[in-house]
Order: C-alpha cells, then structure tokens, then sequence
C-alpha cells in the first residue's frame, strides 16, 4: 500500500534509492558465496568419500594378496596333500599360528578338491564337513570354494551369518591351492565384520554429526552393515525395502557415485556424497548434517542481515531530515489548494521558498486561472452534448423497436403494442384482429436473384401493406418475409377479411425492380380477440396456424382460424415428433407393388412403397406424414434410407435369380434439388453393384415444376448417369402436356383417376387413348396405375398400354413375400 503523505513518500523513495541497491548488491555477493560455499562442501565430502573408497579398497586388495601368498606356500600345499602328517609338523601349526595373530582374522580354513573341510584353527563344527553336500552347502564358505574350484581366482565372498560361528556376521577370503597346475584345494580365512570396523568407522574431518553408511543388498531389501548414528543397534539388524530407503543409498546399491545436498536415512537434510564398493558389494555414503556443514554460510546470512537493518536505519534517520526542510512549503500550497476546491476561486498561492517551489506556485496559480476558463466552456459543451445524447437515445430506441430493411415495427414491438390494443380492447369494447402474413415462393426469388432483389421486394411489401391500413392500425415485420398486422376497433370477422382481400389484392400486383418484373402473392392467417384469444401470444400463434392453412390450401388466399385448425397443427406437432423417433428407431419398412408387362406375360419390374408401422398408433397413412416429413426437411434422411433399402433389395433379388429387371422409387420436391442428390445414387448403385438401368425415380409434375430450371438439371443428370425416370400421377398436375416436352423422361403413369372409370366413362377412355398414342409418338413408355378389374387390363391392352399396376396383379408386399407373387403369375 503506497503511504498517503508525501513526507513517508519522500521517506521511503530516499530510502529505496540508498538501501535497493546496497541490498541487490549485498544479495547477489550472498548468493555467490553461498553457491561457492556449498559447491565446495560437497566437493570436500566427494573427497572424503572417494579417499574412504580407496581405503577400503587398499586394506581388501592387501588382505586378498596376502591370503593368496599363504595359499601358495608348501605348509599349505602339504597340509592339504597330507593332512594328518603334516599336522603332527609343529613348524606348519607354528607358521599358520603366527600368520592368525598378525592378520586378525577369527579362522583359517583348509578343503581339499572335494570339498571336505580337512583344517580349521579354531576347530569348529564345520570341521571334517563337505562344502558340496554337507550341511553348510549353503553358506558363504561354500560359494566361495566353488567359485575359486572353478575361476581359479583369490576372492571374497559377501558378509552372511556364519552358522558354525554362532551365526556371527562373517565373509571368507577364498584362494586356491594349485599344485603343478592343478587345483588341489582351498585356502579361507574367515574375516568377521567386526575386524573391518577401524577403517569403516574413521570418522575423520566428518564433525560431529557426521557418519559412514554402508549397506549392502540383500535380495528386495537393503541391509545396513554398520551401526547408525540414529539407530545405535543397526549392523546387520537394520533393513529397509529397496524402494524405501533413501535416495543416496538407493543410488550406490545400483552402482551409481554422485554427491550433493539431500535427505539421510532419517529424513534429516545433510551433505552427502555415495559411491558403491565393489570389492565388498557394499553401497557407501559419507555424510553430515548440512545444519553443521553449511553453519559458516548461515552465520554469513545472519550478519549481513543486521548490517542492512542498521543501514536502514541510517538512511530513515537522514531522508526524514531533507525531508522536512521541503514539506512546510508544499503543505502551504496544499492548503490553498483546499480553498480553491471548496469554491473560493480567487485564492492564490504564495510564491515564496525554494527556487522550484516558487515556479510551482506560480505555475499552480496559471493552472487555476485556466480551470475557470475551462468550467465555463464545460458547462457549454456538457449542454451541447446531452442535446446530442438524447437524440441518439432516441435513434437507439428506434432502431430498437424497427426493422432496419422496412422501417415497420419488429417483433419485440408488436407484441409490445399489441399487448397495448389487447389492453384497450378489453377496457373499451371493440374487438381487433391480427393478420399473419407470409409470402409466397419469395425464397425462390431469394435464391435465384440474390438478396438485393429479395430486400427491395420486401420493403415494397411493406409500402404496400401501410396503404393497405389505416393510422390506427399496425404493420409489422417479423422477419424474413413473414408480416403482421394489427386490426384495432374490429366489430365483426367480415371488416378483417375486407382489409385481407384488399391486401391480397394489393400483394399479389406485379412487383417491379431493377427492371424485373416479379410476381409473388400472400398467405394469411386470421386471429380474433376476443373469440380466439385474449393473450398476444395465443393470437399470435393462432393466426400463425391459420396461415399454415391458407398455404396449404393453395396460397394466395387467407384464412380464420378455428378451433379444428388448432387440432389439426397438434396433430402435425405430434406426427413430426414422431417421425424423428422413427428415424432413429427405424420404424420404416418398404412394400413392393408388382408391374405387369402384358406383352411379355410377366412381372418386370416393381415400385418401392414407404410404410410407417407406428408402435402404438399401428400403420400410419403416407398422405399423413409425408407433407410433415416434406415441410421439416425429415424427407431427406427419409428419402436418402428409401433409396439405400430399394437399391440394397434389387442386389438381393439379382442374387436370387428373381425376374425383375428394376425398381422405381418416389423422389420428393426436397430431393430432386437437393446438392448431394447425384452423389448419393451414384455411391448407392457402385456400393450395390448395381447397374443404372436397375434403377427408376419417380417424380410428380408439381415436384418438376417447383423449381423447374434446377429440377430439370438435376434430372439431366440423373439421365445422363443411365437411371430411368418417370413422370408419376401424370395429368394431375398443371402443367401436363405443355411441360412433358422438356422432361428428360423414358416413361410416364397414368394416373388412377382415369383408369378407374374405364371402359364405361367415354372421358376416361378418350383421356386414357389420348395420352397413350401422344406418349408412344414421342417415345416414352407408359404405365397404368390402379388396374383393379380385368376389363381395364385388356382396355389398356388394346391401346398397347406398356405396364400395368393395380390390385389386379398384386397389392404392395413385403419384399420376403414376393417369390410367392411371381410364382403365381
């Protein structure tokens, strides 16, 4: 936290500018030295250590050459070749005598080749037993005599409990005996631990915390061999597992050397440095408390401490008197200062004191002759711009409240407003109305001519729809080409529908636009209130469901809402719910309805029906979700598995060795212009192996002329890829013959509704023959659909109709049921 008075200010900058660098300066010396300090420690304990290394080496390689030299002597040799004889040589045992007293060790030991222990000094129960099979076949002695019988080599072996010693802790100096060449036994002298102690326990130079650890491995533990400064008892008592022991020590068991500061056995912080002996298999770690180690450094820490502190000290003491002497001028013009901010303007600061502290009351003085300028031309601005201010607060609301494109009110106005007229009607009497009003095929124009020709249709719409209402009312636009109006003081439904005809005269004018002349025309939808509701959201969402009704009647009309439309967009809300439940549960199965080639006296080809077995409402009509699955999209997944299932049905039937040379398929509007179209059947036919010829899409005029300049490219390249098409329904539609010219069909079908009154309607008959001999001039083949009786076939036969499709022939099966069909015919 900075001080707040400019006194501890000056105080603590002053004493920064001594001590900062005095204390970075002494910091960094600090550092050095105790980096130098504790290198050097370490570097010392590593020397130690490596001298304790050699001494254990120099004292083992001494005592093994020595052991050696007595194996090789005649008192030895002869001892072994002749034991009892030689052991009546009072010279022998005087001479091994003498050699125990000088060496130390606890037992001289003699074995003959085969391993029976012929001598031993101090005469123990391992005396006259064998090495290779006796009881002691499993102690150190014994590895020892084998590994000297066979390396030829003075070795020793690691230090174990010694059973005929009282298990004292013992290791063997083995060496072997040679006469001429050949191996005739061993030497062991017996070397307790106890006689190691002097050059382990040379504590030299080590203070007085410091230790030798050795310890050796003993299968997954480690075995301490000597005892430990904080467990007095440890020489082969003390073990720890491998993984638990402390990481010098877990390093020199693995045969690793290094030095360094880290934690002891005990957990205590200590310099170390640990290296692995190999003539004994020991681990070895010469440390010492890094407390006594490291004290110089310590002490060093501690006095340069006080040295700061009293310099500290001394700079307080001196910055607090230079301070003093340039505060009482400041503290005079901080006063005026105050009075000046309390509102007494014509204050001013005393020029007096330091050279520097006279310029800042005089440049204080400036200042404030300035600000009093600068207030009044303040106020001026700060009036100027909160006139400014509010009138981009009200362009904000505006833009709140308006579509940007149309200007009209937008969304979140008109439910303010109508919650508004609902408001006043329900105060005042008078019922209102609101329009919902789309219009219709604008994405087409959207699409095709781009959103600049798309917004300005939308904004003569909007011109359009205010003429068409009085100041009273509200025209809105909700959003892409979807408008509403409000009707207000509404007494009966036919004032709402004479405003809806006026603007669906208005609407349905030519547009005209960058030299385009357009054509669209609304769909509404009409909600009452009181009688359709008294909240926005159900008059709104009322007159939405009326609209939906209006287009699909036909568009370009406009429609009351009633009770049954409710019902019926419940029932649409549930069968397109539904219909994505079947998706995912695959609820669809496909029908097969046989087409009879009359010529030929066979079934030569069938169309794929879609079914809906719905799990509790049973088998669903296609007329009921078809329209849904068309308007939410779902038709594309849907029509994609169609497609997929017939393709994978025809492979089956070629396999079968079944008579059907193709099967036609329904395309949907969505379909046919969709990118993926041409894609997905070509991957389906190369997937099925299936030639295009095995294939038929159907498609319905009305779906051709949807979009006609995409639809008949799309169908270009579906010819262009082999696939058969056809024109499904045909004379249904409004464009029939005039259209069919430019259809890149092969063949069309003949709507049931004029094969049902054939032979007896004179119409039909002359519909049927009309549309046949135009079909067969211009090459396309034709297909009768709803053939029920025989006297319709042979009708159709007689005008050389190519297919025939009906009830006659077989109604739509399952495709496991068709063997039985053809059988049949």
């Amino acid at each position: 936290m900075i001080p707040g008075s400019i006194t501890m200010r000056l105080l603590l900058g002053l004493g920064l500018l001594v001590v900062l660098p005095i204390l970075l300066l002494t910091s960094y010396m600090l550092h050095a030295y105790e980096q130098a300090m504790e290198h050097a420690v370490v570097q010392g304990m590593a020397t130690m250590a490596d001298q304790k290394h050699r001494e254990i080496d120099t004292y083992l390689r001494e005592r093994l050459h020595e052991t050696q030299l007595l194996s090789q002597s005649a008192q030895v040799r002869g001892t072994i070749e002749d034991t009892p004889q030689t052991l009546q040589d009072h010279e022998v045992q005087s001479f091994l005598d003498t050699f125990m007293q000088q060496t130390g060790y606890y037992d001289l030991l003699l074995i003959n080749a085969q391993g029976d222990v012929v001598f031993s000094i101090l005469e123990e129960d391992d005396l006259n037993t064998n090495l290779l099979h006796g009881p002691y076949q499993d102690t150190a002695l014994a590895q020892g005599f084998q590994r000297a019988r066979q390396l030829l080599t003075t070795d020793l072996t690691g230090f174990y409990p010694y059973p005929p010693s009282a298990d004292a802790v013992a290791a063997f100096m083995v060496s072997p005996v040679l006469h001429d060449g050949r191996f005739i036994g061993a030497l062991a002298v017996q070397l307790n631990l106890s006689l190691l102690e002097p050059v382990i326990n040379d504590r030299t130079g080590l203070g007085s915390t410091g230790e030798i650890v050795m310890a050796q491995q003993a299968q997954d533990h480690a075995l301490y061999m000597v005892n430990l400064r904080h467990i007095p008892e440890a020489a082969y008592t003390y073990r720890r597992e491998l993984s638990d022991i402390a990481p010098p020590m877990g390093a020199a068991l693995s045969g690793q050397g290094g030095q360094g500061i880290t934690l002891d056995y005990a957990g205590i912080s200590v310099v170390a440095a640990w290296r692995y002996v190999p003539a004994l298999r020991w681990g070895m770690v010469v440390k010492m408390d890094a407390a006594e180690a490291l004290a110089p450094v310590h002490q060093l820490r501690r006095l340069t401490a006080m040295v700061l502190g009293g310099i500290l000290l001394i700079t307080v003491l001196l910055a607090a008197v230079f301070a003093h002497s340039l505060i009482q001028p400041m503290r005079r013009l901080t006063r005026v200062t105050s009075e000046i901010s309390a509102g007494n303007h014509q204050q001013r600061a005393v020029e007096q004191g330091p050279r520097e502290l006279r310029h800042l009351a005089r440049a204080f003085n400036q200042m404030t002759d300035q600000l009093i300028q600068f207030q009044n031309a303040l106020e001026a601005r700060v009036t100027a711009r909160t006139l400014d201010l509010e009138h981009a607060n009200a362009r904000l609301h505006h833009l709140a409240h308006h579509d940007t494109l149309t200007n009209l009110p937008n969304r979140y106005s008109l439910t303010d407003r109508l919650a508004q007229a609902l408001s006043l009607s329900q105060r005042e009497g008078p019922g209102l109305a609101v329009l919902f009003i789309d219009m219709d095929h604008f994405k087409n124009i959207n699409d095709t001519l781009g959103h600049q020709v798309g917004d300005q249709l939308l904004i003569q719409v909007a011109e359009r729809l205010r003429d068409c209402v009085r100041d009273s009312d509200v025209v809105a636009r909700l959003g892409g080409d979807e408008f509403m109006v409000i009707l207000t003081q509404i007494n009966t439904p036919d004032q709402a529908g004479m405003v809806a005809h006026k603007i669906q005269g208005r609407l349905s004018k030519p547009f005209r636009i960058m030299d385009l002349v357009l054509h669209s025309s609304p769909s509404i939808g009409i909600s009452l209130s009181p009688h359709d509701g008294t909240s926005v959201e159900a008059l709104m969402k009322h007159a939405d469901t009326a609209m939906y009704q209006a287009k699909s009647e036909g568009r370009n009309t406009f429609r009351f809402f009633c009770a049954e439309m409710n019902t019926a967009a419940q029932a649409r809300m549930e069968i397109e719910n539904d219909l994505r439940q079947a998706l995912e549960q695959q609820q669809f199965h496909l029908v097969y309805q046989p087409q009879m080639d009359r010529q030929q006296g066979c079934f030569v080809s069938a169309e794929a029906l879609l079914r809906w077995e719905h799990p509790q409402k049973g088998l669903i009509p296609p007329d009921r979700f078809i329209p849904v699955a068309e308007e939410t999209g779902l038709i594309l997944p849907l029509g994609e598995w169609v497609l997929a299932e017939a393709c994978r049905q025809m492979r089956l039937w070629q396999q079968q060795g079944q008579r059907i040379e193709r099967v036609a398929v329904n395309l949907s509007a969505r379909q046919l212009v969709s990118d993926t179209l041409i894609g997905h059947v070509s991957r389906l036919l190369e997937y099925h192996h299936l030639t295009p010829d095995r294939l038929e899409l159907e498609i319905t005029e009305s779906t051709a002329m949807r979009e006609p300049t995409s639809s008949l490219r799309q169908l270009q390249s579906l010819r262009d890829l082999g696939i058969r098409l056809s024109i499904d329904d045909f004379g249904t539609g409004h464009s029939s013959l005039s259209y069919l010219k430019h259809l890149p069909v092969q063949a069309l079908k003949l709507d049931k509704s004029f094969v049902r009154d054939i032979p007896d309607n004179r119409n039909s008959r002359a519909i049927c023959a009309a549309t046949i001999t135009l079909a067969h001039t211009m090459g396309i083949q034709v297909v009768a659909e709803g053939v029920e009786t025989t006297a319709q076939a042979d009708f159709l036969g007689s005008l050389q109709c190519d297919l025939l499709q009906g009830y006659l022939y077989g109604r739509p099966l399952p495709a496991d049921q068709w063997a039985a069909t053809l059988t049949q015919v």
